[in-house]
């Protein structure tokens, strides 16, 4: 996750049917910072993050093979 200020941030995960699965909101420096998510539980599938800052929202498309 990449930020120019630091701030709050909101990672969400969400399946194909939009049901989200893990929210999680974590103050984060200024740069770069990397950010481990638990997802021991998920099936295989596709899963969609959104994260989100104050300047933006991005969202992105893991695909996840057990």
């Amino acid at each position: 996750i990449g930020s120019e200020n630091g701030g709050i941030v909101t990672v969400k995960a969400l399946d194909v049917l939009g049901r989200q699965l893990v929210n999680s909101e974590e103050t984060i420096d200024k740069g770069v910072t990397a950010k481990k998510l638990n997802v021991s539980e998920f099936s295989s599938g596709l899963y969609l993050l959104q994260i989100t800052t104050l300047k933006q929202e991005k969202f992105q498309k893991q695909f996840m093979v057990k």
